[in-house]
């Protein structure tokens, strides 16, 4: 899927929304910026107290890939030693991996947290990984948390093979849901068709239809002629819909309801 390429389309009765189909991979320049301004809202939303960063000494018998990997279970082990030791009962987290110049990985995490001794965790990262370098501070506000997640990952997450870019624990977002996993709830279809944007933009126009608003070229809302619908053209490329099909899109090389 190209995200220059693929658009899709939601329809109520009156109104037409035009949206890019956004591939979300942090390589693509289309979706790059975007992940990263979710990932700094993501930071706020657990209005975290505590900053932690955790290191990875050089070693020349592992690679970048397996220190990464031994990051995650030593900050696992911390959370589940910190427990057992009367430290915090549970600490709900953001956890960012960060690539060095020199291609090897740090752990940022961001938690809610009672105080917990430097010294305790330089011991427990030098006894599960040989790294005793450890840094903890306070985050003073949402804006701090935002700025502490834009100042390392500002090329975006590092990647390392068999570890996620960044993940948080299940109980770290303090906000109310939001709108985008139900953001097509209220449509009556929506369709992905093989087209650019700036192609059934030009289709809509042509058959009469007025945009009522814009969003910096990315998203375009579209109010109906007086007479007439959607024009037939756009849904030869249809390959993907779900919700009531509206125009016949059996018969026109989509699937309802499903990805083929």
């Amino acid at each position: 899927m190209d995200c220059t390429l693929d658009t899709i389309l939601v329809q109520t009765d009156s109104k037409i929304k035009v949206l890019p189909f956004q591939c979300k991979r942090w390589s693509c320049e289309d979706c790059f910026q975007t992940r990263l301004r979710r990932l700094r809202l993501e930071a706020a939303d657990g209005l975290p107290n505590t900053f932690l960063t955790l290191t990875s000494r050089f070693r020349s018998d592992i690679t970048p890939d397996e220190a990464a990997r031994d990051l995650v279970r030593a900050w696992r082990n911390i959370r589940q030693r910190a427990a057992r030791e009367g430290y915090a009962d549970k600490i709900p987290f953001l956890a960012v991996f960060e690539e060095t110049r020199q291609g090897w990985p740090h752990l940022h995490i961001l938690c809610r947290a009672p105080f917990i001794p430097k010294r305790w965790l330089s011991e427990r990262m030098a006894e599960y990984t040989d790294s005793p370098i450890v840094d903890i501070g306070r985050i003073k506000s949402r804006k701090h948390a935002t700025w502490y997640v834009a100042k390392y990952v500002s090329k975006g997450p590092g990647r390392f093979e068999g570890c996620k870019r960044y993940w948080r624990s299940h109980d770290y977002s303090l906000a109310a849901a939001r709108a985008a996993p139900g953001e097509y709830k209220n449509w009556d279809a929506v369709w992905c068709v093989q087209w650019t944007q700036e192609g059934i933009r030009e289709s809509l126009a042509m058959a009469g239809w007025q945009p009522e608003a814009d969003d910096f070229g990315r998203r375009i809302v579209w109010n109906p002629p007086f007479h007439g619908g959607i024009p037939d053209r756009l849904f030869c490329g249809v390959y993907w819909s779900t919700g009531p099909p509206g125009p016949d899109i059996d018969t026109i090389g989509g699937c309802h309801g499903n990805n083929p």
